[in-house]
């Protein structure tokens, strides 16, 4: 049985022209790399976004979710306000440091 080839992301080095893995596991084997490479990973994130024109196509990504009100909406969805409330907590915990007032 043949695959559908919109599953498959295209890979010119391939001598068919398209990726060995599809789509869903190309993503999840991606996501893997990353949690086991963190600091490599962040390292090449860091690299990376110091480029003007990917900064920009980020800020202009980032712009266009806002505007469209998608973002806004899942921000209110049961899964958004779970999501949120974890990441705020996540920040709350790099604030906190045993700094008193005498130092």
């Amino acid at each position: 049985m043949l695959a559908n080839l919109d599953n498959f992301y295209k890979n010119s080095s391939s001598p068919d022209g398209i990726n060995t893995y599809c789509k869903r596991c190309s993503v999840k084997k991606s996501h893997g790399w990353q949690k086991e490479h963190r600091n490599e990973y962040n390292a090449y994130a860091r690299e990376r976004d110091k480029d003007p024109e990917i900064r920009n196509q980020k800020r202009q990504s980032n712009k266009e979710r806002l505007e469209n009100g998608k973002y806004l909406e899942w921000q209110r969805s049961e899964s958004g306000k779970k999501s949120v409330k974890k990441s705020n907590q996540k920040w709350k915990q790099h604030k906190v440091h045993d700094i008193t007032d005498e130092q």
